[in-house]
């Protein structure tokens, strides 16, 4: 069975370098997600006409900024270990 609740200690130059990771990771992700709000603005006409196997370009470039998220949750998780 489970033991009892502890309480971990954690450095505090631990918890300021895994602030320091996410922070950038959220950047890169605001950057991205900018891109593409940036795209749908003023590239309406051309994001309906680019199209890969008959689904619009702005459906690939939404579901590539989720699966980017993804990545990027997963590259936290290692980088934090």
């Amino acid at each position: 069975m489970h033991g009892p609740n502890t309480v971990e200690d954690e450095d505090s130059l631990v918890v300021a370098r895994r602030t320091a990771i996410g922070l950038r990771l959220l950047a890169v992700y605001s950057l991205c997600y900018a891109a593409f709000i940036l795209i749908c603005a003023f590239f309406v006409n051309q994001l309906s006409t680019w199209e890969w196997l008959a689904i619009p370009m702005s459906i690939w470039f939404g579901m590539g900024l989720m699966l980017g998220a993804i990545i990027l949750a997963f590259l936290y998780g290692r980088l934090c270990r």
